[in-house]
């Protein structure tokens, strides 16, 4: 029974914090980030994952990008300074390999952070995103944090506008662009 309420709220958590990233990443990479049974939440198909995949963001002639970068990050964990010693001792065994493993297997996070858990990765679409991370030069996890704080400010508030039925992709390209002019 201890398990079950265990991994029922590790799962809510996961959830939680997926869906919380809504609010700092843009699209794709919101998408990236989702387990396959996640997209339930937005589909009743249940073959829905099967019939997504991924690809690197092809390179582009004259552009100045790097080609082994990549964007996207994971669900993010803290404790403050003032916490007791529990806090860091939970977050070590909410990381751990076998928490991870289990997590996995249970669809409530995709990929996994500790190295020790990635055999328990069975999609083959996250096996790819999997693989490919493990050979990319630079990864930057949130979009908004590579920008200036007010620009990734913007950002964030526009794409939340957006997942809300509240904005438009136009509109995130004009809030980054008046930040980024002020």
């Amino acid at each position: 029974m201890r398990q079950k309420i265990v991994a029922t709220f590790l799962t809510c958590l996961a959830l939680a914090l997926s869906a919380a990233l809504i609010q700092s990443q843009t699209r794709p990479a919101f998408f990236i980030q989702l387990a396959d049974t996640q997209f339930g939440a937005f589909t009743q198909d249940k073959d829905f994952a099967s019939k997504v995949g991924w690809f690197p963001f092809p390179k582009v002639d004259g552009g100045q990008g790097e080609p082994g970068a990549a964007l996207g990050g994971g669900d993010g964990f803290s404790c403050s300074t003032k916490s007791p010693a529990a806090c860091a001792a939970f977050l070590q065994y909410l990381t751990s390999a076998d928490v991870e493993s289990y997590l996995v297997k249970q669809n409530a996070i995709t990929i996994p952070s500790n190295a020790g858990a990635v055999d328990a990765i069975t999609d083959p679409t996250l096996k790819k995103v999997q693989t490919y991370l493990q050979g990319v030069t630079y990864n930057q996890l949130y979009f908004d944090q590579a920008l200036p704080t007010n620009v990734g400010n913007a950002v964030n508030d526009a794409v939340s506008n957006f997942f809300a039925g509240q904005g438009t992709p136009a509109d995130i390209a004009a809030a980054a662009g008046k930040a980024a002019n002020q």
